[in-house]
């Protein structure tokens, strides 16, 4: 069992910059099935790609090769500890705090926006960047609520 370290998020109305990824940190968020984080500027975009998580003690790895891990720095939404989603297999059902459960899909890949932020070859991050999921069930999350493997009641299907 993990926790939730962080949350952020981009807003619709956000430009975004040369040098960042323009994410605001909040302490809790709304959910929405096979959507993503309520008011997100990517949420809904691609069904697989519904929200990025990443683990903390993997962005601790990538803080010591000299990356930026604060909340948002990688691109990520969401940051767990204490539960390794990337070793676990596609599909996966996790679920975040009381309600929301997510599937995971397949291991977030860096882009040239990455590097060019970061200032690093993205190669060193190969299966580093967390999972793309899918949200099979919303709710509301918070920063410190729990996130553990899902029974598998919910609908492999969606």
């Amino acid at each position: 069992m993990g926790k939730i370290i962080s949350i952020v998020y981009q807003p619709d109305a956000t430009d975004v910059s040369d040098n960042q990824f323009n994410l605001i940190p909040i302490d809790k968020a709304t959910i929405i099935k096979a959507h993503g984080i309520e008011g997100d500027r990517k949420a809904g975009r691609h069904p697989r790609r519904n929200i990025n998580i990443m683990v903390r003690e993997t962005l601790d790895k990538l803080a010591e090769a000299g990356f930026s891990t604060a909340p948002g720095e990688m691109g990520e939404q969401i940051q767990v500890s204490g539960l390794d989603i990337e070793s676990m297999e596609d599909n996966t059902l996790i679920q975040l705090g009381e309600s929301v459960v997510v599937r995971l899909n397949k291991p977030r890949r860096g882009c040239i926006w990455l590097e060019h932020i970061q200032g690093q070859s993205i190669e060193q991050t190969t299966d580093m960047l967390g999972r793309m999921v899918t949200v099979i069930e919303g709710g509301i999350i918070h920063v410190g609520d729990e996130v553990r493997l899902a029974e598998k009641t919910h609908n492999q299907s969606e």
